[in-house]
C-alpha cells in the first residue's frame, strides 16, 4: 500500500479522535477509542511502526524512533516475551511481527485467543513445548524459549519438530538412546515406563514385524518429547506404546 494513502489513513484517525470528546491533548483519550482509531489504521494496511508511533502520540506517550523486528518467513527476532492482551504499543510493534511470522491475517497488533492458538501450534511443530498453559508450560506464551526458537541466524540453540532430530532408524539403537536421555528430573513412575517399554518392546516387535515401522516412529517422537525435556508428551507416547505391545 502506498505512503499517500497511509499517510491519508493516519489524517482520518487523527479527524476520528478529533472528534471524539476531548480535554486539552490526545492524551485524554479512553483505551477504547485509543483501540479503534488503531484499527482504522490497521484496516489500511498500515505497518506495525505507523501504527505504534500514532497509538503511543494518541496515549501521550513520548515517541521515540521505533525499529521494527527482523521478520522472514521462516523466522523472527523478538525482545519482548509476548502473552495474552499485549498489544503493540508496548512492544515496539512486536505483536505485529509475531503474527506476520505465524501468517495470521489480518494482523491485529494485539496478543490475543487465535495469536495464543497459533503460538501452541508452532511450539507443537517445533519441539519447543507440546502441552500445558501458558502459566504451568509456557504453551502459548513467547518466553525465552520460544522466542530463542524463533530467531533468525540463531546457532546455539535449534529447536526441531520431534522427528527431525538426528535420530537412529532401529528399534534396538532407538531405545538405547531413549535410556540415555531419560533424565533423574522424569517422575520415578515414567521412569518405570520407560523401563518397562525398553524390557518388553524388543520382543514384542520381533513377533510383529509388520507394526516395526509405527514403532519406530513412535520411539523417535518419544525420544524427541525427551530431547525437549516434555514429561507430559513423553508421558502420553509411552501410555500409548505400552498399551499397543499389551494387546
Amino acid at each position: 500500500m502506498s505512503k499517500k494513502l497511509i499517510g491519508c489513513a493516519a489524517a482520518l484517525a487523527f479527524s476520528v479522535a478529533l472528534a471524539m470528546p476531548l480535554a486539552a491533548s490526545a492524551a485524554t483519550l479512553t483505551q477504547p477509542q485509543i483501540s479503534a482509531i488503531v484499527s482504522l489504521l490497521q484496516s489500511f494496511g498500515a505497518d506495525s511502526a505507523t501504527v505504534a508511533r500514532v497509538q503511543m502520540t494518541l496515549s501521550g506517550t513520548p515517541t521515540t524512533p521505533i525499529t521494527p523486528p527482523t521478520s522472514s518467513a521462516s523466522c523472527v527476532n523478538l525482545s519482548y516475551n509476548l502473552d495474552l492482551g499485549v498489544t503493540d504499543s508496548t512492544t515496539q510493534g512486536q505483536v505485529t511481527a509475531l503474527q506476520q511470522f505465524l501468517r495470521i491475517s489480518p494482523t491485529t497488533g494485539r496478543f490475543g485467543s487465535t495469536t495464543l492458538q497459533a503460538v501452541g501450534k508452532w511450539q507443537v511443530d517445533n519441539g519447543v513445548v507440546s502441552s500445558g498453559t501458558a502459566t504451568t508450560t509456557g504453551y502459548g506464551r513467547v518466553g525465552p524459549k520460544t522466542r530463542a526458537a524463533m530467531a533468525c541466524g540463531t546457532t546455539s540453540t535449534t529447536y526441531n519438530r520431534p522427528n527431525q532430530y538426528n535420530q537412529p532408524n532401529n528399534v534396538n539403537n532407538l531405545l538405547q538412546q531413549i535410556q540415555t536421555n531419560t533424565t533423574n528430573n522424569l517422575p520415578q513412575p515414567l521412569v518405570l515406563k520407560l523401563a518397562q517399554i525398553k524390557a518388553n518392546l524388543p520382543m514384542w516387535v520381533s513377533a510383529h514385524p509388520d507394526q516395526q515401522s509405527n514403532i519406530i516412529t513412535a520411539l523417535q517422537t518419544l525420544n524427541g518429547r525427551l530431547m525437549a525435556n516434555d514429561a507430559t508428551g513423553v508421558n502420553a507416547i509411552a501410555d500409548q506404546i505400552l498399551t499397543s505391545i499389551s494387546r
